[in-house]
């Protein structure tokens, strides 16, 4: 390598590349572009790349963009097949790269990966959204990256596809903290728009490194035939060649292989090595890479320019077998001749059992020059060839469709356009390819005569798909003709997904009678019960909450929740469950809200409804924060946050914001609430969300209000418009001007508000927002000096909220009637809110609520409790995150610390390993150095150590790290770990095991495993952590295997087979599991999906272990296979 770098004058770049990795490694991820001209050396100097780092101990994924190739995402696709499938890479190895939730993506467009994967993998439910794809690469790469560093080549990007653009920007945007390197190579002149764009917006935001190749110089152009020849031409004849290519390396290489081939330069008689002839200078050429290589062309025979014609058409790279088919007619002799000569003049070439041009530009080349004509025929003859050997439709109709006539824009070939579209779309992702064929398909409807319905079916189904892609689409008024025509058509099911798409239209423009209207009317078409039936007529139960009608809407789900399949619509059953615990929210019952969302949460998880982990998320945090688990619900919805991020979801990313400033009010730090709330309106506007700006202004007037700033909470309410609010939303706005009445001591005023919410509460059967105004109600008639009839109204709201479970307000409501009320009896009642205060853990509020204790009179046991109270609440810890990835968040961030912020790799290494050896004193600071620098001398590592220690500090801060002489160990004061709580709770599980006591036993059980998010530590390799990693993997074993086990004993097969599934992650070989899953899904009616367990059980077995089942499992396998 170094003699070839000499000589090609790219040590310099290949420099650039490797600082670039450096940075990488070090969690400062980027994307490299190398542009240049055709033959500039740009794949070649990738090569060398990719060949010097080969020892290094990195992941390495390689793809190169074929032109015209139409799978999706390629080529990405193609470098992850090669990576999981084709390496020899174990079960194990491919199970902690691969989590189960974005397994299913990777199995719909690597069908291979079904065979590698212990357990099956379910169908994706039609249609899915494309984000989920982009989502679930993004996740592979980051979790292979958490192990060793990751380099992506993708060679020839010019010609991407638009999928895979897409995914490339989502990628290049979302690796600046990760271990990730991306290179790429593009030619100088892209001919591709949507890349291009790209590839500015990139510029414009400095996420790329641009690397320009330029051609050789005269010197550099010199040195290549030196080295070549290993032996010195004249240097006339050197500026001779650079005159005519002008340092271009391929253009130089191609000029010489016609100079040897016409025997002009040739190995001396005397041993001296190259000579070149005087007559090279009649080599008469213009100055063009593209003029040596029609030259070359030129040379070949009629028969050896006919099979690169055909070879052109096939592809940059083609089998022998296929070319032959497409000259049935030569002779065989003759076929192989020209085929010999093809290959000796250096034209294709041979890497394996396909044979491949020997550079894009000779295939591009020559495929220019074939006459349109020729080139139809040969494209149609292919197509032919293809369909009888059975090849996929996507490439028979890639050779139909290229070049069409207006006399083949006809109505049989539009149908077999749509029939494949649809096929593609219901059977596997092929969304965008479906899309290109429906595009296509319209196009000729509208061109040609055809009937009215198979226009409007073809134009029906492109509209939608258009849709839920997130492309244009018909307008309101064109889509309602569109709905028109279908329906007189008798096209009910294409007019009901017209339909779907302007309720959800006039649901954004918050025309909630239009969208009924469309809703009626899609409803009415829809006939058959599949997938699509259930998930439109969930849409109602949305419409009946938006309009207020909770107790319809809760009735309508209840009904569909005992209806729905969720084999077959999952999605459906998803949405059933949320309008449940959203409509339980509403009508004040928090514990019956949050029994559906987990059950909501639980539909997510078992059927990999990706899109729908970041909403799940939050609404199981809103409920949280309603009962007053607030740190709980803010790490839920960071949670969320993140997944919408991947997702792009803007709506639920604004929503978060929302309920993270309602989170920060609840705390008592409202100027953290205020930014979010502002953040909140910020995304409301740029997304023309109206309903997320009213309730952002709305809780921002709350925080206001709570800050004592009347005169900007009452400029906020005044200008939210009355005729676009809801009645929760006109509640809130009342409840506040009763406070601001109260504030001003204005009782007469502040009395007629709390009676209108009242009166308008018991409408809205909301028993927590009854239990609210009820409060309030009794601060006013004790404001009145109504005391007796007050105190029996706050245990009337004390009771409705209590035993609905929500928290904050009742706090609140009970800290004011206390102050307000004074004398022993009010600080009881203070008190009785301030502990709710304490359970939550709202330090700030209570910290808020001391000086206004100490000017209270009478008050003195509540001045005392607060103080034991701010003694007693524990400092916010830094939390330690270490199942799935290593991840450290600091009290008050809603992020975990960046990367970037470690400054090495060996700073978190060092954190893993004094987690893991945190005893009763830690470990010393040798042994630390010994596992992290094994390899050099003793001072060298403790030296690096300082260094290492020093970043830790200074991300971690001192306190975290206590150290004791040369010990070193995490305080635990400071600290909190999942795995300190993992191991805790695996502790209880044994100790109520042993006692017979199984409802705490299997509460901790399922309580540890919610925890077990991911392998621990992947990342960290050294013994201490190996050892941990293989411990809680021993632990998770056990509880999976007991609570599945208390399943089958209750009969639920459906949770039995959940959990055995999970222990098949954790070991892809255990029969244990295996049973389980057998033996419960026979239960359940599905012998072929239990023999289907056993066979992947058998394969499995032989490949890792060569042995075959336990007796007890073949026994099992007997039984249900001779069973009908």
């Amino acid at each position: 390598m170094d003699r070839l770098t000499s000589f090609a004058g790219r040590r310099q770049e290949l420099e650039w590349l490797n600082q670039q990795l450096d940075e990488a490694i070090n969690y400062n991820g980027g994307f490299v572009l190398i542009k240049g001209e055709i033959g500039v050396g740009k794949t070649w100097l990738l090569n060398q790349f990719i060949s010097g780092i080969k020892e290094r101990d990195l992941h390495t994924l390689h793809g190169k963009v074929i032109k015209d190739d139409v799978k999706p995402f390629l080529p990405f696709t193609q470098m992850i097949k090669y990576y999981l499938c084709d390496l020899e890479h174990s079960k194990s190895w491919l199970l902690k790269h691969l989590a189960l939730e974005i397994a299913p993506h990777f199995a719909h467009l690597i069908p291979d990966l079904q065979n590698h994967y212990p357990i099956d993998l379910p169908d994706l439910e039609h249609p899915i959204d494309n984000t989920s794809f982009l989502y679930s690469f993004q996740r592979l790469f980051e979790d292979l990256s958490k192990s060793k560093p990751l380099v992506l080549i993708l060679d020839d990007i010019q010609w991407m596809s638009g999928e895979s653009v897409q995914l490339l920007n989502y990628l290049v945007k979302r690796i600046t903290d990760q271990s990730i390197l991306i290179v790429g190579t593009v030619r100088q002149e892209i001919d591709n728009p949507v890349l291009s764009e790209v590839i500015d917006e990139f510029n414009t935001e400095r996420l790329v490194i641009n690397i320009s190749l330029t051609n050789f110089s005269h010197i550099e152009t010199d040195k290549y035939l030196h080295w070549k020849f290993e032996s010195n031409l004249s240097n006339h004849f050197s500026n001779w060649l650079f005159s005519i290519t002008k340092g271009n390396p391929l253009f130089i290489e191609e000029i010489l292989k016609a100079l040897i081939r016409q025997n002009i330069i040739h190995e001396g008689n005397d041993g001296n090595g190259w000579q070149a002839e005087d007559d090279y200078e009649d080599f008469t050429i213009t100055e063009t890479v593209d003029s040596v290589i029609h030259y070359r062309l030129g040379s070949l025979a009629a028969d050896e320019m006919n099979m690169l014609q055909g070879a052109a058409v096939i592809g940059e790279r083609f089998s022998p077998e296929l070319l032959r088919k497409l000259f049935d007619t030569m002779p065989g002799e003759q076929f192989l001749r020209s085929n010999s000569i093809l290959i000796a003049s250096g034209m294709i070439t041979e890497p394996d059992d396909m044979q491949q041009f020997s550079h894009p530009l000779i295939r591009t080349l020559h495929y220019r020059r074939i006459p349109v004509s020729l080139r139809r025929e040969l494209h149609r003859k292919l197509a032919c060839i293809l369909r009888d050997c059975n090849r996929s439709e996507e490439e028979i109709i890639f050779h139909m469709t290229k070049d069409l006539l207006p006399s083949e824009e006809t109505e049989e070939l539009a149908s077999h356009l749509y029939k494949v579209a649809m096929a593609l779309m219901l059977s596997s992702y092929q969304y965008p390819i479906a899309w290109e064929y429906l595009r296509i398909a319209a196009d000729i409807a509208d061109k040609i005569p055809l009937e009215d319905k198979k226009r409007l079916k073809i134009r029906a189904e492109f509209n939608y798909l258009s849709w839920k892609m997130g492309r244009d689409c018909l307008s309101l008024e064109e889509s309602e003709l569109l709905v028109g025509g279908l329906i007189e058509n008798d096209l009910n099911k294409e007019a009901a997904l017209t339909c779907r798409i302007l309720v959800h239209t006039a649901l954004i423009t918050q025309d909630i009678e239009k969208a009924e209207e469309f809703f009626e009317k899609g409803l009415s078409l829809l006939k058959t019960h599949g997938p699509f039936y259930w998930t439109f007529v969930v849409e109602h139960c949305l419409l009946q909450r938006r309009k207020e009608l909770l107790e319809e809407s809760e009735r309508e789900a209840l009904k569909l929740a005992a209806e729905i399949p969720q084999s077959r619509a999952p999605e459906a059953l998803y949405k059933v469950f949320t309008n449940l615990g959203l409509v339980s929210y509403l009508k004040g019952d928090v514990n019956k809200a949050h029994e559906y969302l987990t059950r909501a949460r639980k539909i997510v998880e078992t059927e990999h409804l990706l899109q729908h982990v970041g909403d799940s998320s939050s609404n199981l945090g809103l409920i949280e924060m309603a009962m007053g688990e607030l740190d709980s619900a803010f790490r839920r919805f960071n949670d969320s946050i993140k997944e919408a991020e991947m997702l792009r979801l803007e709506p639920l990313i604004g929503i978060n914001h929302l309920y993270i400033g309602s989170y920060f009010r609840y705390k008592g730090d409202y100027e953290k609430s205020l930014i979010y709330f502002d953040r909140a309106m910020e995304i409301s506007a740029s997304i023309n969300n109206p309903r997320l700006k009213l309730n952002a202004q709305i809780n921002k007037a709350k925080t206001l209000l709570k800050m004592d700033d009347i005169e900007k909470t009452e400029s906020i309410i005044k200008g939210i418009p009355g005729d676009r609010i809801s009645k929760q939303m006109l509640h809130d706005i009342r409840t506040m001007e009763c406070h601001i009445h109260l504030k001003k001591n204005e009782l007469d005023l502040a009395e007629e508000s709390i009676d209108l919410v009242l009166k308008q509460t018991k409408e809205l059967h909301s028993e927590m927002r009854y239990g609210i105004a009820l409060g309030l109600k009794a601060l006013v008639l004790l404001r009145r000096d109504k005391q007796s009839e007050a105190l029996r109204m706050l245990e009337n709201s004390r009771e409705k909220l209590l035993a609905k479970g929500e928290m904050p307000y009742m706090s609140e409501i009970l800290i004011d009637f206390g102050l307000a009320m004074g004398g022993p009896a009010g600080e009881t009642i203070f008190k009785e809110g301030l502990e709710i205060l304490s359970v939550m853990q709202a330090t700030a509020e209570i910290a808020r609520l001391n000086p206004v204790v100490k000017k209270k009179d009478g008050f003195n046991d509540a001045a005392e409790l607060i103080s034991e109270l701010m003694d007693g609440i524990s400092v916010d810890k830094i939390e330690v995150s270490t199942f799935g990835g290593l991840a450290v968040k600091r009290p008050g961030d809603a992020d975990v610390v960046a990367n970037r912020e470690w400054k090495t790799r060996k700073s978190q290494e060092l954190l893993a390993l004094i987690l893991v050896q945190s005893g009763s004193r830690g470990t010393t600071r040798e042994i630390l150095a010994s596992h992290l620098w094994p390899e050099t001398t003793k001072k060298k590592s403790l030296l690096n150590m300082r260094v290492a220690l020093s970043n830790l500090n200074k991300v971690m801060g001192c306190q975290a790290i206590r150290q004791e002489g040369s010990f070193l160990s995490l305080d635990r004061e400071f600290v909190w770990s999942d795995l300190w709580t993992f191991e805790s709770l695996g502790k209880e599980w044994q100790t109520f095991k042993q006692s017979g006591k199984f409802h705490p036993a299997e509460d901790r059980a399922r309580r540890a495993v919610n925890l077990y998010k991911g392998y621990f530590l992947p990342e960290f390799y050294s013994l201490p952590v190996a050892d941990k990693q293989d411990e809680l993997k021993n632990t998770m074993r056990e509880l999976l295997f007991w609570l599945a086990i208390r399943c089958i004993d209750r009969v639920e097969w459906h949770e039995s087979i959940l959990l055995a599934k999970r222990l098949l992650l954790l070991d892809a070989c255990n029969e244990q599991a295996c049973r389980i899953i057998m033996h419960g899904l026979h239960n359940l009616g599905d012998r072929t999906g239990a023999i289907r367990q056993f066979e992947r059980l058998c394969k499995c077995l032989k490949v890792e272990f060569d042995t075959e089942p336990e007796p007890e499992t073949a026994k099992l396998f007997d039984r249900i296979a001779s069973s009908n």
